[in-house]
C-alpha cells in the first residue's frame, strides 16, 4: 500500500470512529481509545514535576508527541501557535502515532508544507489534511476556495491552499465517493452537509 493511501485510510477510519461528525474536526476531543492524551506542554510539565523547557527544543518548540508511562501524549506549546496551527500540529502528531512512526527522539519540526520533508513527515501531513479537511465532505459542500476551506475547517491559509490544490486534482478526475470508506464518511457527515446547504 502506498504511504499516502495508508495515511488517508487511517485518517478516514479515525473519523468514522467518532460519535459526532462535523467540521471543523476538533483534534482536542477525538476518540482514540484512551491511548492518546492532548495537553499543553505547560500543564503536562507541571503535572509530571518538570519544567516546560525540559521538553522544548529547537526542533520541537511548538508541538510534539511523547510516550510517557505507556501512553502517547501530544504536547503543544500554547504560547507559540495560533489555534488553527495548533489544530494542524495536533492532527499531524496524531498521524505519527496512528501510523506507528517512531516518536523518540524528536527529529523533525512539523510543517504543513511537504517540500524537503521525510516520507514520515509527508505521511503525517497527509493524515492531518485528510482528518481535518476530508475531501469528500468538502466536495459535497461544493467548496472551491481557500477562504471557504479556512472558514469551514478552521485551518491556516497554507493548509487550505494545499488542500485546495489536491481538491482541484480530484475535481478534474471527478472520482469522489469511489472508495467505500469515503462514501461512509460522506454519509456520516450527511446532517452537517445538509445544514450547510
Amino acid at each position: 500500500m502506498h504511504y499516502a493511501d495508508r495515511a488517508n485510510i487511517l485518517a478516514v477510519k479515525l473519523l468514522l470512529r467518532q460519535r459526532r461528525l462535523s467540521l471543523p474536526v476538533d483534534p482536542f476531543c477525538l476518540e482514540c481509545g484512551g491511548k492518546v492524551v492532548v495537553d499543553s506542554v505547560q500543564h503536562f510539565s507541571g503535572v509530571v514535576g518538570m519544567k516546560p523547557q525540559d521538553f522544548l527544543c529547537e526542533q520541537s518548540e511548538d508541538c510534539f508527541a511523547v510516550l510517557y508511562r505507556g501512553r502517547h501524549f501530544i504536547l503543544y506549546n500554547r504560547g507559540v501557535l495560533s489555534l488553527s496551527r495548533r489544530r494542524w500540529s495536533i492532527a499531524h502528531e496524531l498521524g505519527h502515532i496512528v501510523l506507528d512512526h517512531p516518536i523518540n527522539p524528536i527529529i523533525y519540526r512539523n510543517s504543513e508544507v511537504d517540500e524537503n520533508q521525510s516520507p514520515t513527515e509527508i505521511q503525517a501531513n497527509i493524515f492531518a489534511r485528510d482528518l481535518l479537511m476530508p475531501a469528500g465532505v468538502l466536495t459535497a459542500l461544493h467548496v472551491t476556495t481557500v477562504d471557504e476551506i479556512m472558514q469551514i475547517c478552521n485551518v491556516s491559509r497554507i493548509s487550505a491552499q494545499i488542500r485546495l490544490e489536491r481538491l482541484t486534482e480530484l475535481y478534474k478526475r471527478n472520482k469522489f465517493g469511489a472508495h467505500p470508506l469515503e462514501r461512509q464518511v460522506i454519509s456520516q457527515f450527511k446532517d452537517f452537509i445538509c445544514s450547510k446547504k
